[in-house]
């Protein structure tokens, strides 16, 4: 048989803080991305998780994450990388992050939001809801 060498895996490349304090106000004008990008770095969130996070996975109450869904272009949501939902523990900055998101993209008057909306995309639900 033919003989194929293996190949290492890469280690993760890392931003430094110098990389993120240059990035932050960059997406300053993008709210969404702002959010999205900080969490990520907070959590350690895989970008298609974070798609299919919605306000009822998070709970501001326990400082977590309920992380059971991905999202993939061209295949919607499916299950996580593993198959196995997880709970991540949220750090003061990525709770304060969630908390920001979740204050500055305020539920519309009237809005039937349920704690089921996505976060990105949608308003999350009202405070009575959560």
């Amino acid at each position: 048989g033919t003989f194929k060498p293996k190949v290492g895996k890469k280690r993760p490349a890392y931003y430094t803080d110098a990389e993120l304090a240059r990035l932050w106000p960059e997406l300053a004008y993008r709210p969404v991305y702002l959010a999205l990008c900080k969490t990520a770095v907070a959590t350690g969130l895989r970008i298609g998780e974070l798609a299919a996070l919605t306000w009822g996975d998070v709970s501001f109450l326990t400082a977590e994450i309920a992380v059971a869904r991905t999202f993939t272009p061209a295949i919607g949501i499916t299950s996580t990388k593993s198959g196995e939902p997880r709970t991540i523990d949220l750090t003061p900055q990525a709770l304060a992050v969630l908390q920001d998101w979740y204050a500055a993209s305020g539920s519309p008057a009237g809005s039937t939001a349920t704690a089921t909306r996505e976060l990105i995309g949608s308003s999350p639900p009202s405070a009575a809801t959560r």
